[in-house]
């Protein structure tokens, strides 16, 4: 616990701009996570007071900077859990340490990166679209043998196009456009690695639904856009076409609960 003599102290040192709160943190004799959820407290952002004082924040990553050569020539050669252990260093020491050294130009001969650099062929590209939002970034990477998933999340980003909404908007999203409950819906297996991975309502399914509930124009028009876009990546004609489709890629049947609506 923080005492009343701590937190006057704690204030009186942010009104320096200059002082962060690793430097804060020594003054106090606390560490700098403890400082930094105190001033989220007091509702000072920390990264924000880094980006305002205009300072590097590399240089708080120098702590093993006479380790870099050394751990990216031994890395090259073994894995991460093996580097880790021969310099003893904690897991997020390793990966700030290998963060730092990636981006350093005079270590690039040093870096393990056996990421394809051919270009993107149009069949990688539409199954990369038939993919998003289906499955995981780092499945579709080791299908296409594209490195990992970030590569991947790359890859959408020079689209300019967000993975989630490729084949359809999330349940809750879906029924809050169109103002009514939506039967079906897909559980797919992208997303964040939690047990409960979102429902995703495809474009198809959608666009079926908007005319039904007489939505906007711009709605309609909208929905039948990203319909026709689903059905031409997936090569498919109709609804149940898709649907199937859609279905055999994340390994399950056909729900014929579609059929009822």
């Amino acid at each position: 616990m923080w005492t009343k003599e701590e937190t006057l102290t704690l204030r009186i040192l942010l009104r320096d701009k200059n002082l962060l709160a690793t430097e804060i943190a020594e003054k106090l004799g606390r560490s700098p996570g403890s400082v930094r959820f105190q001033m989220r407290l007091i509702g000072i952002s920390a990264h924000e007071r880094l980006q305002q004082s205009g300072r590097y924040p590399g240089r708080m990553n120098a702590k093993h900077k006479h380790l870099r050569k050394a751990v990216m020539r031994f890395f090259h050669k073994h894995t991460w859990e093996e580097t880790r252990k021969k310099f003893s260093l904690t897991a997020s020491e390793m990966k700030s340490l290998m963060t730092c050294s990636y981006r350093i130009d005079d270590l690039r001969q040093f870096r393990k990166d056996h990421r394809r650099k051919d270009s993107w062929t149009s069949a990688e590209l539409r199954f990369l679209l038939q993919e998003a939002g289906l499955q995981r970034r780092k499945w579709i990477a080791k299908k296409l043998n594209r490195g990992n998933g970030q590569g991947i999340k790359t890859k959408f980003k020079e689209i300019g196009i967000s993975s989630r909404y490729v084949n359809g908007l999330p349940k809750t999203m879906a029924e809050m456009l169109l103002c009514k409950p939506i039967n079906y819906s897909i559980k797919v297996k992208a997303g964040p690695n939690i047990p409960f991975k979102p429902n995703l309502v495809p474009w198809v399914v959608l666009y079926s639904e908007a005319k039904k509930a007489k939505a906007r124009d711009d709605i309609i028009i909208a929905c039948r856009a990203m319909s026709k876009f689903q059905k031409r990546v997936h090569g498919t004609r109709g609804v149940k076409d898709t649907l199937m489709a859609i279905e055999t890629i994340l390994g399950e049947k056909y729900d014929k609960r579609f059929d009822a609506n």
